[in-house]
């Protein structure tokens, strides 16, 4: 899910000017907000919540971490019990709020490190579509986390996940600011 070259939400990633992952990681690791997650065949994984996503998603800590629970649940429905196999719960998981970046979600496995396009906040206004951005948006890059790296596999999966009338309301909202040759916009039509 590429975004257009014209959107002004693109751009190498950064966060607040900073472009270096690892220096994203170590701001989200000090300023996040820590939530807790189970994750079967895992076990609790510990998760460093940027600030700047509570505050634009609405969400307490304790909501957010409900939030990633629902998404994790979810996708073992889909993918598996076995879909997170491979995550490193080591160190804490970092989301961070990107104020740009050439895609709505990315990650950086190196760094245990979660990146959202701020564009999900800003450009989605219903709260119940952005949490299904959101869901499926988190749940992909800890897939990504994990290992996979079969593209075509996660999008098919995250389209999965929607129902067709997100899956509408998605590619209606998206549609000006992500490339249409992209596989998650080929895929969302019904």
């Amino acid at each position: 899910l590429e975004l257009l070259d014209s959107s002004p939400y693109k751009d190498i990633p950064q966060r607040e000017g900073e472009t270096n992952p690892k220096k994203i990681a170590a701001m989200v690791e000090k300023e996040g907000k820590e939530i807790q997650v189970d994750i079967p065949e895992i076990g609790t994984v510990s998760f460093k919540v940027d600030q700047k996503i509570l505050r634009l998603s609405g969400y307490s800590q304790k909501g957010f971490a409900q939030v990633v629970r629902e998404a994790i649940e979810e996708a073992i429905k889909i993918r598996g019990p076995n879909a997170f196999e491979g995550l490193d719960a080591t160190q804490p998981i970092k989301i961070a709020l990107l104020d740009k970046s050439t895609h709505p979600s990315t990650s950086w496995s190196e760094y245990n490190l979660i990146g959202l396009n701020k564009i999900i906040f800003e450009k989605i206004e219903d709260a119940a579509l952005r949490n299904a951005l959101l869901k499926v948006s988190i749940t992909h890059e800890l897939r990504h986390l994990a290992g996979e790296k079969d593209e075509a596999a996660l999008t098919d999966e995250d389209v999965e996940s929607l129902t067709p009338k997100e899956r509408e309301s998605l590619f209606s909202i998206l549609q000006p600011y992500v490339k249409e040759d992209s596989l998650l916009m080929k895929n969302l039509p019904i």
